[in-house]
C-alpha cells in the first residue's frame, strides 16, 4: 500500500505497538512524511530536514553558477539579485517551522555563494568572506519566515483549532518545554522586540526592526572577531603591504577610514591585484558602508582608472601581481 503511519514523539518514546489497517491490509510505519515539500521525520529533527534543503539550494546555486560562468562573470549587484531570488526562497521555504535555529549545511551555503564569487578558498576566515560581501546571515532570512508565520498566529480566528492549539502551546512554552512558540518569544525579548509578543503591530514594521536588530548584533559580532581586530591594527598602523585582498578589505568596514585613507587603499587594492573584481568590491564595499565617501566614489573622484594597457585578472582571481 501507498499509505503510511507516522508515529510523531519524543526520543524517549517508544514506537507505538498499534496496528492500523486498511481492511484486510496492514498499514506500515514510516521515520518520515514530506508535506508540502518539507520533511518531518518521526523525532521532529529539524537537522535532517535541513540536510534536505541545504541538498536542494545546492543544486540551485550549482545553476546560479553555471550561468555566472557561462555568461563571462556578473557584476556584484546582478550576482546577490539572482542569489536572493532563486537560491534564498528555496533556503527560507519551511523556515517558518524550523528556521528559529541555525543549521551549519544551510550556512555552508550561504559561504559557499559568497566564496565563489570573491574566488577564495574553503580556508578564508568567514569573517573576511562577510566583510567583503557585505551580506546579511542566511539566518536573517530565516527569521522574517518566523515572522510571517507569527503574524498569521496570531491573527488567527478564535474559533479556529490552529488558533486554539497556538494558544495553547504558547500558554505551555517555557525553559523546559521550548516550543516554537517559547523560541519566538525568547528572540523578541532578547532583540527588545518586546511590542510584537501580542497584537496589534504592523507586520512590516517587525519584519524591518527584527532585521535591523539582527544585522546590527551580527555586525558587532563581527567587529569583536579576532581575524577583524587584526585587520584593523594592521591597518591602522600602516602595516597592509603584506595584506592580501580578501585580508584587507574587512579591515575598511571595521573602522572610520578618511578620504585620504579611502584614496590609498583603492588605488593599493587595484593596481596590486590587476583585478576588476577588486575595483568592483572596493567600489560596492564603500559605498555600502562608508556613506560619506560614497558621494566621491559615484563620482569616480578618488577610483583609479582602469588601464588599457594592463591585462587584467577575471572576476573570480585573487592572483597578486
Amino acid at each position: 500500500m501507498k499509505s503510511n503511519v507516522v508515529h510523531f514523539r519524543p526520543n524517549s518514546v517508544k514506537l507505538s505497538d498499534y496496528v492500523f489497517k486498511c481492511g484486510i491490509s496492514t498499514i506500515e510505519y514510516s521515520d518520515r512524511y514530506v508535506y508540502l515539500g518539507v520533511t518531518l521525520t518521526e523525532h521532529i529533527d529539524f537537522n535532517i530536514t535541513a540536510k534536505i534543503v541545504a541538498q536542494s539550494a545546492g543544486r540551485a546555486l550549482g545553476l546560479l553558477i553555471a550561468k555566472f560562468k557561462n555568461n563571462g562573470g556578473f557584476p556584484f549587484d546582478v550576482y546577490s539579485k539572482l542569489y536572493y531570488s532563486c537560491v534564498v526562497p528555496i533556503i527560507t521555504y519551511g523556515a517558518a517551522v524550523c528556521g528559529t535555529r541555525s543549521f551549519s549545511c544551510i550556512n555552508e551555503i550561504h559561504h559557499r555563494a559568497m566564496r565563489f564569487f570573491l574566488g577564495t578558498g574553503n580556508y578564508t576566515p568567514i569573517a573576511a568572506v562577510y566583510g567583503d560581501m557585505g551580506w546579511k546571515p542566511i539566518i536573517v532570512d530565516q527569521w522574517k519566515s518566523v515572522c510571517n508565520h507569527w503574524n498569521r498566529c496570531l491573527r488567527y480566528d478564535v474559533s479556529r483549532i490552529n488558533k486554539k492549539v497556538f494558544d495553547w502551546a504558547a500558554v505551555k512554552g517555557n525553559n523546559r518545554c521550548r516550543n516554537w512558540a517559547f523560541a519566538v518569544k525568547d528572540k523578541w525579548l532578547s532583540l527588545n522586540l518586546n511590542s510584537y509578543l501580542q497584537l496589534p503591530f504592523s507586520y512590516s514594521k517587525l519584519v524591518s526592526d527584527l532585521t535591523d536588530a539582527m544585522f546590527k548584533k551580527h555586525v558587532e559580532l563581527w567587529k569583536n572577531d579576532a581575524t577583524v581586530q587584526l585587520i584593523c591594527r594592521n591597518f591602522r598602523q600602516g602595516n597592509i603591504l603584506p595584506m592580501t585582498l580578501k585580508e584587507m578589505a574587512p579591515g575598511v568596514l571595521a573602522i572610520q577610514v578618511s578620504a585620504d585613507e579611502c584614496r590609498y587603499l583603492c588605488s593599493f587594492v587595484f593596481h596590486k591585484y590587476r583585478s576588476l573584481a577588486s575595483y568592483e568590491l572596493c567600489r560596492n564595499l564603500l559605498c555600502r558602508f562608508s556613506m560619506p565617501i560614497a558621494d566621491e566614489l559615484n563620482g569616480n573622484k578618488i577610483m583609479p582608472k582602469i588601464n588599457p594597457a594592463i591585462k587584467y585578472t577575471d572576476a573570480n582571481s585573487t592572483t597578486e601581481s
